[in-house]
């Protein structure tokens, strides 16, 4: 609760508050001086079965004759909850958010903060079938996407040769193959200015060595999602890819569980506050790619032009000497 009354707190400066609004032209922004946008109106939040559990949301907002809705994935923690929090500063003519995550009661605790209306679905979106109910509900309610947000996943350190097949597989399940399943859904029930948000990494850049899987599926993220923002173009749709460093949220409990990080990546981590604001203002921009610290733009930069052979040595190295 205290995060997100920090957040609302930094929409405020010099006594202006910033409003965006998502119309069919696309992304529109204004300042609102020496005013507070109130609203009055009741959040709801409905379970993926359709469940209201709390008060129902008055009709659409703005005179929009379909519902306006932001998707966002891995939304019960770290850089999904970021952007929920962030979104619902700025967005005032987004209907819902639809917070997508396993962990239900996480993401209602979240949803209760919101001044936006939330609908949850307490899903894992590796099972075909329960992205089949998120689409029947964007059908059914005739909603528009204007923003997708695809933010979940996660890694696993050590080497490849020791971790558990089924683990190793799963990354490839829910990092690549559900976020494609879901883009591919979600792109017919988009409109001209909406916005696809894809996190990958800065592990996108080259291999890793005890990062294996993790940074080939990233590598795909990025390869696949640069490819369709120019497919995406023509219909005014536009891709961003996400790719930080290492970010202060739950990632690290999961990945080190089977190994640990080079040392020197811990002394770039940023917070996800500073990579969310930074993804949203690349994404209004409609820039392609978002890198966010000096440290992994440099490494960015290094992985363009030295040889991946060399780059590789040197992350053994460092390994094996503990740096």
């Amino acid at each position: 609760r205290e995060k997100i009354k920090r957040r609302r707190k930094l929409t405020k400066e010099n006594g202006m508050e910033r409003e965006t609004a998502l119309t069919g032209k696309g992304m529109a922004f204004r300042q609102i001086k020496g005013k507070q946008i109130r609203r009055k109106r009741k959040q709801s939040v409905t379970s993926m079965h359709g469940r209201v559990e709390s008060h129902k949301s008055n009709g659409y907002l703005g005179g929009y004759k379909n519902m306006n809705i932001i998707v966002i994935t891995g939304a019960s923690s770290g850089i999904g909850m970021e952007f929920a929090l962030q979104l619902d500063s700025h967005f005032e003519h987004i209907d819902e958010f639809w917070l997508i995550a396993r962990n239900r009661d996480k993401m209602e605790e979240i949803a209760k903060g919101l001044r936006h209306a939330s609908r949850i679905f307490s899903m894992d979106i590796t099972h075909k079938d329960k992205l089949d109910v998120l689409e029947n509900a964007i059908v059914q309610e005739k909603a528009v996407v204007r923003m997708l947000v695809n933010c979940a996943g996660y890694g696993l350190m050590g080497s490849f040769a020791e971790q558990e097949a089924e683990a190793a597989l799963g990354m490839i399940r829910l990092n690549c193959e559900a976020l494609t399943d879901l883009t591919h859904r979600m792109i017919p029930h988009m409109r001209r200015g909406s916005r696809i948000i894809q996190m990958a990494s800065s592990a996108a850049f080259m291999p890793q060595p005890y990062f294996a899987v993790y940074a080939a599926t990233k590598s795909y993220v990025l390869s696949f999602s640069r490819a369709l923002g120019e497919e995406l173009k023509s219909a005014g749709i536009y891709v961003t890819n996400v790719c930080p460093g290492p970010v202060e949220t739950p990632f690290f409990d999961i990945a080190e569980s089977t190994g640990s990080t080079l040392i020197v990546k811990k002394y770039t981590i940023v917070s996800a506050d500073r990579v969310v604001a930074l993804a949203l203002r690349d994404s209004y921009y409609r820039r392609s790619l978002s890198v966010c610290s000096f440290p992994i733009k440099a490494f960015g930069l290094l992985a363009k032009e030295l040889p991946h052979d060399l780059l590789l040595k040197i992350i053994v190295w460092m390994k094996r000497k503990g740096l």
